[in-house]
């Protein structure tokens, strides 16, 4: 597995993360390697407030990871969700 990650502050109150992921193949379970990265944007308001966007696995609608014993293959999709965050 090899992992690249960066994180941005950005103007306005903005964060960036962006991580890129390589994964190699498991010959023996038949599971190919791939390749995918995540995104993340976030704002904070001045007070307790944030609202993010987060996006997963973007580089391709779907993978194959394992699922460990007993099962099999697990397709991986690609996903993107948006949360509110608040804190004291």
């Amino acid at each position: 597995v090899g992992v690249v990650e960066s994180s941005f502050k950005l103007p306005k109150r903005f964060d960036l993360k962006l991580v890129y992921r390589a994964v190699s193949s498991i010959s023996d379970l038949k599971v190919p390697g791939y390749s995918t990265g995540d995104a993340r944007i976030a704002w904070q308001s001045p007070g307790p407030w944030g609202f993010e966007v987060v996006g997963q696995n973007l580089l391709q609608p779907w993978h194959f990871e394992y699922g460990g014993l007993p099962g099999g293959l697990v397709g991986i999709k690609r996903s993107i969700f948006a949360g509110i965050t608040w804190s004291r």
